[in-house]
């Protein structure tokens, strides 16, 4: 591999660079011909170069109310918040597929879950509660489908959320590029609450539920609640007959 000089955080890296990562975006099926490597998309950050081209798929995707989630503020500059994350951060989970792993030799992905990013980057609707205590028990439970029709159930209660700093981010591993990993974006959302849980589902066993504004998603859940107090009362009552 061509060797290239040392970078420096936001300048402007040699052409060669440039190069070097767009045959990487070439022979990734999921990237070529969707992103060009130029000053404006690849960022040198400490041990890492990132590959960050339009991220409005993801704050997009943290502002649907119909979806309970943590919030990315409308605006956030989301380049810059995960440039200064990586930059200030090392990764507290490394992973090969879908095993955790500790060389980051081996690694396929790197992940910033839930660090200070040092700028107010959304709103936390994520909390946590004790799951045996009657508040939690007596929350809605609010079902819904992702765009993957993925099906969800998570305890939801109306209410705002609380500003937050802390970001997470998660990166594929594209190549390497003299001693830096250079990664693509996987995901990044805002909050520090809940980031070691991988399934939404396992959210409630955990005590975690979401604050929502959403008149619609909090009558929803009622109704499941009391759908189910309903599947309870004639349980009961089909017994006492019998």
């Amino acid at each position: 591999m061509k060797k290239i000089k040392s970078f420096r955080l936001f300048e402007k890296l040699e052409e060669s660079a440039y190069t070097e990562v767009q045959t990487m975006i070439d022979n990734n099926q999921f990237l070529k011909g969707k992103v060009k490597a130029d000053s404006t998309t690849v960022f040198e950050t400490g041990d890492f170069i990132l590959l960050l081209s339009d991220l409005s798929h993801i704050t997009d995707a943290h502002v649907d109310e119909d979806i309970p989630g943590s919030k990315f503020n409308k605006g956030v500059d989301l380049k810059k918040a995960i440039i200064g994350l990586v930059t200030n951060n090392k990764p507290n989970e490394m992973s090969k597929g879908s095993d955790k792993v500790d060389n980051p030799e081996e690694a396929d992905k790197f992940k910033w879950l839930g660090l200070d990013s040092k700028t107010n980057v959304g709103i936390e609707n994520l909390h946590e509660l004790d799951p045996n205590s009657e508040e939690f028990k007596s929350m809605g439970i609010y079902s819904y489908k992702d765009s993957r029709s993925n099906e969800f159930k998570i305890k939801v209660k109306e209410g705002e959320g609380k500003p937050t700093t802390f970001l997470s981010f998660i990166g594929a591993k594209l190549g390497e590029l003299e001693d830096k990993i250079v990664l693509s974006v996987i995901t990044s959302f805002p909050g520090q609450n809940g980031v070691t849980v991988a399934d939404r589902n396992l959210f409630m066993k955990d005590g975690y539920y979401f604050t929502t504004t959403s008149k619609e998603v909090i009558e929803k859940s009622k109704k499941v609640e009391s759908q189910n107090e309903s599947f309870r009362y004639m349980k009961s009552f089909n017994n006492f007959k019998n």
